[in-house]
């Protein structure tokens, strides 16, 4: 069954002025997507999503796995809430 192989996550910012990132284990570009940050659109695709200490409380991704892909969607108070490499 298909539904069973997609998997969910989402990633919310509850503290200010910590760093994270979020890394592909395969060393390839599995992250496609973007959000909305401050008043610009952010495209998150490569292999790692860095949360940045500029992000708000409240900042959030979602990531949605189709069993090779993950995708990403969310929203950040400010330009640089987010960061991909």
């Amino acid at each position: 069954m298909v539904a069973e192989l997609i998997k969910k996550r989402k990633l919310f910012m509850l503290q200010v002025s910590i760093v994270c990132s979020i890394t592909t284990s395969e060393g390839t570009a599995l992250l496609k997507g973007g959000a909305e940050c401050g008043d610009a659109y952010l495209t998150l695709a490569g292999t790692t999503i860095i949360v940045e200490a500029a992000g708000s409380v409240g900042d959030h991704l979602e990531f949605i796995c189709d069993g090779t892909y993950w995708y990403v969607s969310g929203h950040g108070a400010h330009d640089a809430s987010f960061s991909v490499s």
